[in-house]
């Protein structure tokens, strides 16, 4: 239910409660400490996450740097930090005695507003309302299902285009100054910041998914069975049915497009070239745009996979009475049995149990058929030859996964992502289909050196050479990355 802001009472409690709110009015020292901490530790350093100890380290450097007086040690600070909402910590799926700690969305949102509050030098009002135009347009054409006014728009759009080339070959072309350059880029990271950031706050809306989930659990008077069955069917529902599980899965796929990160790559490097764009802080949203956004995509994937595991805990607990009666049941049958041990029935029938009815149907016999009579015939045996050849025994190919995991690094250095094609460009397949299952295999188990993605909507031809004979076969594509 969305806020009124209007109400007195509404406000006041979101101000006792908020943590973003919480962190600004408390003393002076603390919010500063906290604000220019984080923003050191996880913007300046472009990390979204930390281990405990790292993050203990860190906080212990940043407070002799800066010569602050430190009354606590700084792990109580970090604990102090988690019990206020404005750090998150999560536990490690490979070790359950690790944990990492991140920013909350509500802090993230604090350091924005921060940066808000250093107003640039000019705003840039022209590239607003053109982007608030373009943006309006786009909605009002894609949201119409009346193909004469899409058809009028798509004739309209090339109309423009077509202008636009003709005053090029003409000589006319338009090119932006500094003041348009500096004042688009200034908007571009802006948005950059705040998609970033907003994905804090896609992770939290997920674990919110996660808390209603078992709130059903505690709530439902189902059987075990039945309840996994209705689980199984409504979790698509609640995460990637819903908007924000299908915004999330339409971003990734974008993002794990081979050509759209080429494209990415390729447009970011050409902007930070421009000499207008380099006065501007090194220490761009736009410069590590791609990294951030797979870094970020990739903790929304771990917490979802977190949310499963902790689903499937939460739902062995919740039903852990229920076997605990059942298991209570067994044991009293198991020990009136053994009461009874020693006391034999006196009758050899001491019980009955219906069996199931034997029917017996003349349509149900099978026909006749004639025995089949067996012919022994005499024949001596001869010693044969042995046509069998052993040689093959002697060819079997080892292929070490190793050294396709160092074709896999070795093209990773030298860009963020590569596809499988490419991979066998560079290092020819030797070994035939074996080499290419085990390729596979490393793409299934995606280690943290190489992660892979699978594009099951597009398709590989991937062509190998074995004995002078060229094979072919069809893959999904395979995208590895950093």
């Amino acid at each position: 239910m969305a806020l009124d802001y209007t109400d007195f009472h509404q406000v006041r409690n979101l101000i006792e409660t908020n943590p973003s709110i919480k962190l600004l009015t408390r003393s002076r020292d603390t919010t500063a400490l906290v604000l220019s901490f984080s923003f050191w530790a996880f913007k300046t350093k472009n990390i979204s996450r930390y281990q405990k100890s790292d993050l203990t380290l860190l906080l212990s450097d940043f407070l002799h740097d800066k010569e602050i007086e430190n009354p606590r040690l700084p792990r109580e600070y970090i604990d102090d930090w988690v019990d206020q909402g404005f750090y998150r910590n999560t536990t490690n799926p490979s070790k359950s005695d690790e944990y990492f700690y991140d920013i909350t969305s509500d802090t993230e949102n604090t350091l924005r507003w921060l940066q808000e509050l250093n107003k640039s030098e000019f705003v840039g009002t022209e590239s607003r309302l053109l982007d608030i135009f373009n943006t309006l347009r786009e909605i009002a054409t894609r949201s119409s299902e009346n193909k004469e006014t899409r058809i009028e728009q798509l004739r309209k759009e090339i109309k423009e285009k077509e202008l636009e080339i003709e005053k090029i070959k003409a000589g006319e072309i338009e090119v932006w100054d500094s003041t348009k350059i500096r004042e688009t880029f200034q908007l571009l990271e802006e948005k950059i910041g705040r998609l970033t950031s907003d994905f804090r706050q896609v992770e939290e809306n997920f674990r919110q998914i996660d808390t209603k989930l078992r709130e059903e659990i505690i709530a439902t008077s189902l059987s075990k069975g039945k309840f996994l069955d209705n689980l199984f069917r409504t979790i698509d529902k609640q995460i990637w049915e819903k908007d924000q599980g299908k915004s999330f899965k339409a971003f990734f796929d974008f993002l794990m497009n081979l050509k759209r990160q080429e494209e990415l790559e390729e447009l970011t490097q050409q902007v930070l070239q421009l000499p207008d764009i380099q006065i501007f802080n090194s220490n761009n949203n736009l410069e590590y745009l791609k990294f951030n956004l797979i870094d970020y995509s990739d903790n929304i994937h771990r917490v979802n996979d977190s949310i499963i595991r902790s689903l499937r805990r939460f739902i062995e607990s919740a039903f852990f009475m229920q076997n605990k009666q059942i298991i209570s049941k067994i044991e009293s049958v198991l020990e009136l049995a053994v009461t009874l041990k020693k006391k034999s029935p006196t009758e050899r029938n001491f019980i009955e149990i219906d069996g199931k009815l034997n029917y017996d149907f003349v349509m149900s016999r099978k026909l006749f058929e004639p025995p089949n009579t067996t012919k022994i015939k005499a024949q001596i045996l001869e010693e044969g030859e042995n046509e069998g050849n052993f040689d093959i025994l002697y060819q079997q190919q080892f292929i070490n996964p190793e050294e396709l995991k160092a074709n896999i690094r070795f093209m990773l250095r030298e860009q963020s992502v590569v596809s499988f094609s490419q991979i066998i460009q560079a290092f020819p397949i030797q070994k035939g289909l074996a080499e290419i299952v085990c390729y596979l295999n490393l793409a299934k188990d995606s280690e943290q050196v190489q992660k892979a993605y699978v594009d099951e909507n597009a398709d590989d031809l991937i062509r190998y050479q074995i004995k002078d004979q060229w094979q072919e076969i069809v893959l999904p594509k395979i995208i590895f990355s950093k």
